[in-house]
């Protein structure tokens, strides 16, 4: 089975569409969605495959860990709220996984309205996973439980949890990136300005590699807000 784990900061305008793709799949799959209590009226009906589980905690991280304690699967999918996945995703996982030398992956990566620059963030993003390995959540990770409860201290965490598990995901196995890709909103860079919202992205990232506590790195990210 695959657990799709989906931390809902807030419920975007595209959120039945993802429902409907997830839903679509053909192999076993559960869907774990975790939002803030008072999201939760804006759910709308699930259904018998779907599960609601309000966060504990502030931080996607510490949702992605609330939901793969819940979850059954033995292949885990993070989803973000505001990411399409691709048609036939689930058959995708599943040839994928087939090999025993895979432990996890991601997607190719396209936002959902593109321009050149938006391409070339893209461009650089996959270059670093060829060379690092490091894979960031708007790809969708995926990985084996397994190898999931190896790595869990990685992602029980607020902010950082996707360049986390997938350096755990490295040392556990091959890393993988699906030909298939993702849709993601472009929302916040068009919202917060191209170049502002990448030096943001960078600095929040610099200041991981410099073992700035990840609290304080959230709240650079997220400025004063208090959500999740």
């Amino acid at each position: 089975m695959i657990s799709v784990i989906v931390p809902v900061r807030t419920i975007p305008s595209k959120f039945a569409q993802l429902r409907e793709r997830i839903l679509s799949a053909t192999q076993p799959i559960e869907i774990l969605y975790i939002l803030r209590k008072d999201l939760e009226e804006q759910i709308p009906s699930l259904g018998n495959r779907e599960r609601l589980l309000i966060a504990r905690r502030i931080g996607r991280g510490h949702a992605m860990m609330q939901g793969a304690l819940e979850s059954t699967g033995d292949t885990l999918l993070f989803l973000h709220a505001d990411t399409l996945l691709p048609e036939r995703w689930d058959s995708l996982l599943v040839t994928a996984l087939s090999e025993a030398g895979i432990v996890g992956g991601g997607f190719r990566l396209r936002f959902d309205k593109e321009n050149m620059y938006l391409k070339f963030l893209v461009v650089l993003s996959t270059l670093l996973f060829r060379l690092t390995g490091e894979l960031w959540g708007d790809r969708a990770l995926f990985v084996r439980s397994e190898a999931l409860r190896q790595c869990s201290p990685a992602i029980d965490v607020p902010i950082m949890e996707d360049v986390r598990l997938s350096h755990c995901m490295k040392t556990r196995g091959r890393v993988i990136l699906l030909d298939a890709a993702v849709r993601t909103a472009s929302d916040a860079f068009h919202r917060r300005g191209m170049l502002r919202h990448t030096m943001r992205i960078l600095l929040c990232r610099s200041l991981y590699t410099l073992g700035v506590p990840l609290e304080l790195i959230w709240r650079c990210y997220y400025g004063r807000s208090t959500t999740q």
